[in-house]
């Protein structure tokens, strides 16, 4: 049964088209634009949901905590990008060519 096997993949493999991989069309201001949109989306959520809880609305007090850690966090992070960006800048500009 291994030999069936065996002939079974080596056919197959003949049969596909191998492709090169490429990275995604994406650009680097793409993926930054889409992290900014991503921690402005939590912070609405976060928002939203303390409003509600206050206006007396049936929503758990351990969802609106959560939600504002979510948020906390991905300003934190979005704010380390943002510091190793500029560190990085900095340093590229000291740089003698």
């Amino acid at each position: 049964m291994e030999v069936e096997a065996v002939e079974i993949i080596g056919e197959l493999s003949n049969k596909m088209e191998i492709k090169p991989s490429y990275l995604p069309e994406s650009s680097f201001v793409d993926l930054i634009g889409e992290g900014v949109h991503n921690v402005s989306n939590d912070i609405n959520l976060a928002n939203e949901l303390v409003e509600k809880y206050a206006r007396g609305e049936k929503i758990e007090v351990d969802e609106v905590m959560l939600a504002m850690e979510q948020a906390q966090l991905s300003l934190k992070l979005a704010v380390e990008v943002k510091n190793k960006l500029t560190a990085a800048y900095q340093e590229l500009f000291r740089m003698q060519v």
